[in-house]
């Protein structure tokens, strides 16, 4: 998968293991498969060079179950290729949670309108692809500051019912989209 990691299948099986869980998009979200998803596919997003059915057919050919595992909005990276998914500020530009000089990074927000889309399509690409459990990583919110009130005052990000209503809407929605293609979704805590 483009790590240097070798498991003895055998020792697995003896030890009890039936599934293999392979982070697929990471926290810089960075995708270590080779996606199809539009406005991803043909971008520096796709680190990867295997397709997510080439992954599954590997592990599922050891005897193991395959699990995938993707980081959802801690991600500085799907925000430049994927229109509406990012925090911006009211001003228009784009959030970052420290100053450039300090790391700053963007986020995807679930208040966006198609970031429970775009979670979305990727639990459908990973289940189609023959992952049995997809799991959503980074179901979080980034550590605001209180001067983030005065760039993203037009958002409800001091409002507990209105973030858990955002995170519910993207988990739904990828929880869907798991179903339909018949793997389940889990969140990671």
């Amino acid at each position: 998968f483009g790590m240097d990691v070798y498991v003895d299948q055998n020792i697995a099986k003896a030890d009890g293991y039936t599934s293999v869980m392979v982070t697929l998009k990471n926290s810089s979200g960075s995708f270590m498969y080779k996606s199809d998803i539009a406005g991803i596919k043909d971008s520096e997003a796709v680190t990867g060079t295997l397709t997510a059915k080439q992954i599954t057919d590997l592990i599922t050919a050891a005897d193991m179950t395959p699990v995938a595992r993707i980081c959802t909005l801690r991600d500085s990276v799907s925000g430049n290729y994927i229109e509406d998914i990012k925090y911006m500020t009211s001003d228009g530009y784009t959030w970052l949670d420290a100053a450039p000089t300090k790391g700053g990074k963007s986020w995807l927000s679930p208040f966006a309108e198609n970031t429970s889309k775009y979670i979305a399509d990727i639990t459908a690409e990973l289940a189609a692809a023959g992952f049995k459990t997809v799991i959503l990583a980074d179901v979080i919110f980034p550590k605001f500051l209180n001067a983030d009130d005065a760039y993203l005052g037009h958002l409800p990000i001091r409002d507990p019912a209105a973030r858990l209503e955002a995170l519910w809407k993207m988990i739904g929605a990828s929880s869907d989209a798991a179903k339909a293609n018949g793997a389940k979704l889990m969140l990671e805590m």
